[in-house]
């Protein structure tokens, strides 16, 4: 910075509050920047799926009732959801119809 700038500062946004070992499922830009790091901390235990650009080296595909029948074995564990609101409503309702505890479901607030 220099003498002049301003800077903005403002509470974040955004928490989920962690209710024991389960699957994470987010959406939006930093998943997938972040992949590298990710496979590290989860020792390789995660899926990535893009749903609006192709890529060489992730599948493209919704994140719809057969994607998660396909890649979730376990709908009694918690679910942890973070994205744009449309998608955590959506997912949030797919995931209690095939059978997660609505309890379970955390989403970011």
């Amino acid at each position: 910075m220099n003498a002049g700038d301003e800077l903005i500062i403002h509470d974040v946004w955004g928490a989920i509050q962690y209710r024991g070992e389960g699957c994470f499922i987010a959406g939006g830009a930093g998943d997938i920047i972040y992949h590298a790091e990710f496979d590290e901390i989860l020792d390789g235990n995660a899926v990535y799926v893009l749903t609006a650009e192709d890529s060489p080296s992730f599948p493209k595909g919704p994140i719809d009732q057969a994607f998660l029948q396909r890649e979730i074995k376990d709908f009694t564990q918690p679910f942890y959801v973070c994205g744009p609101d449309q998608m955590v409503a959506d997912l949030t309702k797919t995931l209690t119809e095939l059978g997660a505890n609505p309890e379970t479901v955390v989403f970011e607030r």
